[in-house]
């Protein structure tokens, strides 16, 4: 009985191990959710950010920030247990991190922000030297 419990309790771990996280996509600037498209993994729930794509996403950031947390609150109900991976590019990160910023029940367990602004750009002249 006991090699029964064992041998049961090492599958739910290897299967919790090999699942992947779903994972939330925010895309960049004058772009849309379709330009995110190739960063979807095979057997992995994608959420991909639809709302303030091309133009759209030149409107009132706290707008979107706002809106922004709507969605995210409807699919942290979805994933309550488990959590969620956030992936935001570009403008999508900034608009990522304002949402987990001023929503601090989600359910975000990663961030990943590529290619974004975060607290601006390290370096400056200095750290160039002459190739200025």
């Amino acid at each position: 009985m006991l090699a029964r419990l064992i041998v049961a309790v090492l599958i739910l771990k290897i299967s919790h191990v090999t699942a992947y996280r779903p994972v939330f996509i925010y895309h960049g600037i004058l772009t849309g959710a379709d330009s995110m498209n190739h960063l979807v993994h095979p057997g992995t729930v994608v959420y991909n950010f639809q709302r303030f794509g091309g133009w759209s996403s030149l409107e009132n950031a706290w707008h979107q920030v706002l809106e922004a947390q709507t969605n995210l609150k409807a699919v942290c109900d979805l994933n309550l247990d488990e959590g969620i991976n956030m992936i935001g590019y570009s403008q999508g990160g900034l608009l990522g991190r304002a949402v987990l910023q001023t929503y601090p029940d989600h359910c975000v367990k990663t961030f990943i922000s590529l290619s974004s602004p975060q607290a601006g750009q390290f370096g400056g002249k200095s750290s160039l030297g002459s190739s200025i």
